[in-house]
């Protein structure tokens, strides 16, 4: 295995950076010829990248990114053939694929989405990482029909590119950890999906509800830090068709009309 040296941010989010230490054959952390980078993605992310992938830098690791204009971004990374992969929190759990691969097959009409975030993540984040869950789930977010909320949390409806109307929600609170749950009834019956959202909680989880009985997806004891940790190292180390700028720069306009109070 190719041993890649990582620079990390001091501003990069801590649930990454812990993780870092779980990869001693994967990464050895330094900052002076750094293969890869990890940073945080506050204000401002879009033109820090771009700076490390103009120097040379083979991939960046963006850690809660904030709703920013890519696309000049994404044009520097094609021309110059860096990677840019974006980890919102809990986007990548191995549970949304298993949630994927489910509601595929059901005819289910709704999906409900309800994310208790934390007041550590900005307003920003927090809707970047519900619509990224969302994505991940099902299929992005084309359009917005109505939203209400304050500095305490959001209600919004729309619909999704696959046809599902959606429901989403946000609850701002420090009782309890952070989580995005999922939910969609269909005719036969209601798929359920727990997302945390805070490496210290219990794996995700999925569970298929029907006349016949219920139906739990085995537990996958991949963190969604580890699991965006070990695609940063394969991206890093060969080709690879992972593309988070496209995909973020598809949800961007939503997005926007999310955070605005």
């Amino acid at each position: 295995m190719t041993a890649l040296t990582l620079a990390v941010a001091e501003d990069a989010p801590a649930r990454l950076r812990n993780a870092v230490a779980t990869f001693p054959r994967s990464f050895r952390t330094g900052s002076a010829t750094a293969d890869v980078h990890l940073v945080g993605g506050d204000a401002g992310w879009t033109s820090r990248v771009r700076s490390l992938i103009d120097a040379g830098r083979r991939a960046v690791l963006v850690g809660d990114p904030v709703a920013e204009d890519v696309h000049e971004l994404l044009a520097a990374a094609r021309e110059l053939d860096a990677s840019v992969l974006l980890a919102s929190a809990g986007a990548d759990d191995p549970v949304l694929a298993l949630m994927r691969e489910r509601l595929a097959a059901s005819d289910g009409s709704l999906l409900e989405c309800r994310m208790i975030a934390s007041r550590s993540l900005s307003r920003s984040a927090t809707v970047m990482a519900m619509l990224t869950i969302v994505r991940r789930a099902d299929s992005p977010m084309r359009h917005q029909d109505a939203k209400s909320g304050d500095v305490y949390g959001l209600h919004a409806t729309g619909r999704l590119e696959s046809g599902r109307d959606v429901v989403l929600a946000i609850d701002v609170s420090e009782a309890v950890r952070p989580v995005a749950r999922l939910r969609v009834v269909s005719s036969a019956g209601v798929i359920e999906a727990d997302i945390p959202l805070s490496e210290r909680s219990r794996p995700g989880s999925l569970r298929d509800s029907s006349a016949d009985g219920e139906w739990h997806a085995n537990g996958a004891y991949v963190s969604s830090s580890r699991a965006v940790l070990a695609q940063l190292h394969e991206t890093a180390c060969g080709p690879s068709d992972r593309s988070d700028l496209e995909d973020f720069a598809r949800q961007l306009p939503v997005a926007r009309e999310l955070q605005e109070p």
